[in-house]
């Protein structure tokens, strides 16, 4: 087991970094989904900082280590960085990149900054490259925190299960053929979905790889006859594989995803969201494949509630209600 701390394992890190030729190393608060809330395996940020609060860029140079925050987590950050050798940086505007304003103020012309292309959408990623490239700069797509981190924890498998259909309203089959018409529309014939809360809603499943939230680690491609869903297949019983099967899925593993963005045809035409599929995700699709970049008609579509659905969210904004009151006439009792 690891047991190094912080200080030792930026240390590493810079290591790493000038083994490679590294001139400074972004670490955000993503993974390969681009969530805000991260299973273990991808908590590279708060494994190198300390700093457990749920958003945060760590910036790793030479000279220099600090973590861009926002004001909600002052005090925290303040706490938790202290004596690590990581300098709390305050965030003026929340969710800017700021940190690539500092950085492109001090790198040079031939400097590399290393970010892995699975933590960046492809959309902050061409933006980062075109204001590093002002400067000289290079963005180099490396995962270097990996290099150190010698007990990462292993992704998730909890099982999956179904969403019943008297709290969807709509079944899956239903859906994903109202994506298919859109994506008609679009004049798109393939559509990639990596945001896990838009797999499950589409796919009325649920699951809890993402602690308080009922997701699973899954992509999604979408084409005119059926869909595949990468995800590991462990999580999926028998019953449930049968029923997907039944509405058009098929069940690939979760790490076949690149391979099957490589194997599109000729013809294919993909709709992708860039603010919502990691560069990594990106650069795995052939140059012959034409791409249509637009916001995905499941974000769309998941917005859009019926009278059914509101109701359930009124009910459940009651029951959260009952437990807040609930919860706070006891702790006053206490």
């Amino acid at each position: 087991m690891n047991t190094s701390s912080i200080p030792e394992r930026i240390a590493a890190l810079r290591g790493v970094m000038q083994q490679r030729g590294i001139a400074a190393c972004i670490v955000p608060t993503s993974d390969p989904h681009l969530s805000e809330y991260l299973p273990a395996h991808w908590q590279a940020r708060e494994w190198l900082s300390g700093f457990t609060g749920s958003a945060g860029t760590l910036v790793v140079a030479q000279d220099f280590a600090g973590l861009w925050t926002d004001s909600r987590y002052i005090s925290q950050a303040e706490r938790q960085l202290s004596g690590s050798g990581v300098e709390r940086v305050k965030l003026n505007v929340p969710h800017t990149p700021e940190h690539v304003e500092w950085l492109c103020a001090r790198v040079h012309a031939g400097d590399k900054v290393a970010c892995a292309a699975d933590m960046l959408s492809l959309a902050t990623e061409r933006a980062l490259r075109k204001q590093l490239a002002k400067h000289g700069a290079e963005l180099v797509e490396d995962d270097l925190p990996a290099a150190i981190w010698n007990d990462r924890p292993p992704l998730p498998h909890a099982p999956v299960y179904e969403h019943p259909l008297d709290y969807a309203i709509h079944g899956r089959a239903e859906k994903l053929a109202d994506v298919r018409k859109a994506m008609q529309r679009a004049g798109a014939t393939h559509h990639i979905v990596s945001a896990l809360d838009e797999i499950a809603w589409v796919l009325n499943l649920r699951g809890s790889d993402v602690e308080y939230n009922p997701v699973f680690l899954a992509h999604l491609m979408v084409d005119p006859n059926g869909a595949a869903l990468f995800i590991e297949p462990s999580t999926l019983d028998a019953g449930l594989q049968s029923a997907l099967a039944s509405d058009g899925l098929r069940i690939a593993a979760y790490a076949a995803i690149d391979d099957a963005l490589r194997a599109l045809p000729r013809d294919a035409a993909l709709l992708l969201a860039p603010a919502q599929v990691s560069a990594a995700i990106a650069h795995a699709i052939p140059g012959h494949v034409r791409l249509i970049e637009a916001t995905g008609p499941i974000t769309s579509a998941k917005a859009r509630k019926s009278g059914k659905e509101m109701d359930h969210v009124r009910e459940a904004m009651c029951r959260d209600g009952v437990a807040l009151v609930r919860g706070a006439r006891w702790l006053k009792n206490r």
